[in-house]
């Protein structure tokens, strides 16, 4: 009896193959109550799946019979891969009516990761004010991934996670990806899954000062729009060593017109081609929110002391906010150049890529502009009683009451219809 292969092609971690194998067997052999299973195994001969052919065809073959089997073969997210891909073997056992193994072989084929869904760990998100946050990151394989959401120190959903189940093997982990339906975030997995993970949860509830038996009282059924960030803690449990392992990231959840000074802010500082160019200076939309959301603070900090939220920030309040802004990346960007700054000198060539002088330069005239002009405005700001708001300029939003004027009491002032010591108790409007 003998039994020949059916090579599979080169096969990707998580996904699914079509296999098949043709066994060639004597016409003694019974046609029916034929099994065909398959193993993958590895070089230490471990088994990591296992199944049966879901399809087998026999037919005469003159003095032989032609059996083909054919399955659709699972490869588990959790096989060990190299980036360029591991081999592994597919053994087909073929058994008769009583279960014996009447012909069986094997075949190797090579496992490859997925394609590099990102760099490993957990990203920032920056959304606009949408219905729906998408989650993805890339971690070690574990069996779930639970993500918390808080805003400020308050855990949303009554402090029942987001559950993430694993997808993708990529060469540097595994891929995590789901969705948060913010119009729903109050009852999503409603049940914890894992219990030693809600337990670590409450503890670790705790040990930040939250009560977990109050820590949804305030929980939102939607996202605000706001440069505040929220927090997104994703949790997975160590499978070798069973310690939970938390990782943090923030998730800006921002209206159109924070996108606007978003645009604003890179079109200022980041206008070269970076095409050529170290990929760390090229400037995003996850590196340019938060510097506006530190630039919001610095506007707020200079001079008299505001509540803006610059969500709807345009006009002057949106320009001084994006200086502000600005100053902070360029003195960020400034650094990172210093860091990298390097001069190459032979006898006929000389390369200098020094440019942290023009970061500096750019960054010293946006500070200067700030401190000689943004103090002046605020104090007009404050003479009018705007102290805090959303920023919004537009349809007349100072025209309010500016509240009672002061004067100075004189001989010559302190007089009321000729009479001294009396003057008005009126309103000077």
């Amino acid at each position: 009896m003998t039994a020949l292969p059916n090579a599979i092609n080169d096969a990707v971690v998580g996904q699914q193959v079509q296999a098949y194998a043709t066994f060639y067997l004597p016409d003694t052999t019974e046609g029916y109550g034929l099994v065909a299973t398959y193993e993958i195994i590895d070089a230490d001969d471990a088994v990591w799946t296992s199944g049966t052919a879901t399809n087998l065809v026999t037919s005469p073959m003159g003095s032989r019979t032609k059996a083909i089997a054919s399955a659709s073969v699972n490869i588990p997210y959790t096989i060990p891969v190299e980036f360029y891909g591991t081999k592994y073997q597919l053994a087909w056992n073929l058994h008769d009516a009583e279960g014996q193994i009447i012909s069986s072989f094997i075949e190797s084929f090579n496992v490859k990761p997925a394609v590099q869904a990102g760099v490993y760990g957990v990203p920032d998100i920056v959304e606009a004010n949408t219905n729906r946050t998408e989650l993805i990151a890339v971690l070690p394989s574990v069996e779930q991934v639970e993500v918390t959401v808080f805003k400020q120190n308050t855990v949303l959903n009554d402090g029942n996670p987001i559950i993430l189940l694993p997808g993708n093997k990529v060469f540097n982990g595994t891929e995590y990806s789901g969705s948060m339906d913010h119009t729903i975030l109050a009852g999503v997995n409603s049940a914890v899954s894992n219990p030693e993970l809600a337990r670590i949860r409450r503890l670790e509830m705790l040990a930040r000062g939250i009560d977990p038996t109050v820590a949804g009282a305030t929980s939102s059924a939607g996202l605000t729009p706001s440069l505040e960030p929220y927090n997104l803690y994703w949790q997975y449990i160590d499978e070798d060593s069973g310690q939970l392992n938390v990782q943090d990231s923030y998730l800006y959840h921002v209206t159109p017109m924070i996108l606007q000074a978003a645009k604003e802010l890179q079109q200022r500082v980041n206008r070269a081609n970076n095409v050529g160019r170290l990929e760390e200076l090229t400037i995003d939309l996850n590196v340019i929110i938060p510097f506006l959301k530190q630039g919001g603070d610095m506007f707020n900090s200079v001079g008299m002391p505001t509540y803006f939220n610059f969500t709807m920030a345009n006009g002057p309040f949106r320009h001084y906010w994006v200086t502000c802004a600005a100053v902070l990346l360029l003195r960020s960007q400034y650094l990172m150049e210093a860091e990298r700054s390097m001069v190459m000198q032979g006898q006929s060539t000389q390369l200098d890529i020094d440019i942290t002088q023009y970061y500096e330069t750019a960054a010293a005239d946006a500070e200067s502009f700030i401190n000689t002009y943004l103090p002046e405005f605020k104090q007009n700001l404050n003479r009018k009683g705007i102290v805090d708001g959303d920023g919004n300029y537009e349809g007349g939003a100072f025209s309010r009451n500016v509240g009672a004027m002061g004067i100075q009491l004189s001989a010559t002032t302190n007089l009321y219809f000729g009479w001294r010591n009396y003057y008005s108790r009126r309103g000077m409007f």
